[in-house]
């Protein structure tokens, strides 16, 4: 498994905007005088979102198996013959938006920060760091339980969680990038409090250029600055997966009563028909390493800036009437956290039930998909009856 990843930011996103309580639900269980407030309403469509985006980190990872190679590292790791990668590209393009999605929830439900920073940052940090920290663990000796690493680099792999997921497991990747978000997100709360259109408009305009810079570099591996001696050029300080919290923000402030269906299906088309080209075209190049066909999969791309700005228009007004559905989807939404973190485990077994050779790429896919989503669901729903299963799943 290579750095791809998962999901979840969903749940540890719940929010100070109205669904603040949602977030921190399992806190306030165990506290007698939570049951005398109000239940603030939850948001039918941002729940569907996560559980969404969740079942499309899933599927991304589970369609692997056609195209990703066992390697030491994701850089070394090369395309696997056959026509696996045509059909994992055509089910799985439009799924690329998975952890964007993520982040843009957490834009919409966090931003701007109404707390100080301490409050702010003990609450998200409680809730992610003890679950993060407990499965980084689990993942090392879970390694070594199958034999991938002895005792001594399973025992060398935990402190070097401080360094960058010394367990080797790909997913984890998510956590530091959503750290970091939360760090900044106090900083920036004063602006995307009193920032108008147009200054949104002047960031986002900048940013989406950014989001240019991997095709730029086929052309000009270095530009704007940027040399051996400096790896921050222009533009550096409008890079990166914040520019997907503060599109949520800048929704939920600036757009949250208009029905913009036609544009967010026009984003999500035009970023799906440049992904697939992109990708497919690099498939009939016949490219050998992973990495170079994954170009248009980059998280920082105009195409899954796209996707992600069309699929969170679509769905984040859906609404639900029936208790029982909303009640699962409900469930399943606060679980996600857990559930991206468990799921590799799950997904090893999935893919042992099921044989790749002797089923279609796309049918593979989907069955593992959701053997691997609903067995993770079921492992976290049986932990969050253990007492403390707070620090365990979020």
């Amino acid at each position: 498994m290579h750095n791809k990843p998962l999901l979840q930011d969903q749940q540890l996103n719940e929010t100070q905007i109205q669904t603040d309580q949602q977030e921190n639900q399992p806190l306030e269980q165990s506290q007698p005088q939570a049951q005398l407030q109000p239940q603030k309403p939850r948001f039918f469509g941002i729940d569907f979102i996560r559980c969404f985006a969740c079942y499309q980190v899933i599927q991304l990872h589970s369609g692997e198996k056609y195209y990703w190679t066992d390697a030491e590292t994701a850089d070394t790791a090369y395309v696997r013959e056959g026509n696996g990668p045509f059909w994992i590209g055509i089910i799985n393009y439009q799924f690329r938006a998975s952890v964007p999605l993520f982040v843009m929830i957490s834009g919409y439900l966090l931003l701007p920060v109404k707390t100080d920073i301490p409050t702010f940052l003990k609450t998200r940090f409680t809730r992610i760091l003890f679950p993060f920290i407990f499965w980084c663990i689990m993942f090392s000796f879970y390694n070594l339980a199958i034999g991938n690493i002895d005792w001594k680099q399973s025992l060398i792999n935990i402190p070097k969680i401080f360094v960058n997921y010394g367990c080797e497991v790909g997913h984890l990747w998510y956590i530091y990038m959503l750290i970091g978000i939360y760090l900044f997100a106090p900083i920036i709360s004063p602006w995307i409090r009193e920032a108008t259109i147009p200054q949104y408009l002047y960031y986002f305009t900048f940013w989406a250029i950014t989001n240019c810079f991997v095709y730029i570099k086929l052309i000009f591996p270095e530009f704007w600055g940027e040399v051996f001696w400096n790896n921050t050029p222009m533009l550096q300080n409008f890079t990166g997966h914040f520019g997907f919290a503060v599109l949520g923000a800048f929704i939920k402030i600036h757009l949250k009563d208009r029905n913009l269906y036609l544009l967010g299906f026009i984003c999500l088309i035009v970023g799906y028909v440049m992904t697939t080209v992109i990708w497919e075209y690099k498939f009939y190049q016949q490219v050998y390493y992973c990495h170079d066909l994954e170009l248009s999969w980059n998280f920082h791309t105009i195409n899954v800036v796209l996707m992600t700005f069309g699929w969170f228009i679509l769905l984040r007004k859906l609404v639900c009437k029936n208790r029982i559905i909303s009640m699962i989807f409900e469930d399943v939404a606060l679980k996600s956290y857990g559930m991206y973190l468990i799921h590799p485990m799950i997904l090893r077994y999935a893919h042992l039930l099921c044989d790749p050779d002797s089923l279609h790429p796309i049918i593979f896919t989907i069955v593992v998909t959701i053997l691997t989503y609903v067995g993770s669901y079921l492992v976290i729903k049986a932990i969050s009856y253990i007492p403390y299963s707070k620090y365990i799943i979020g």
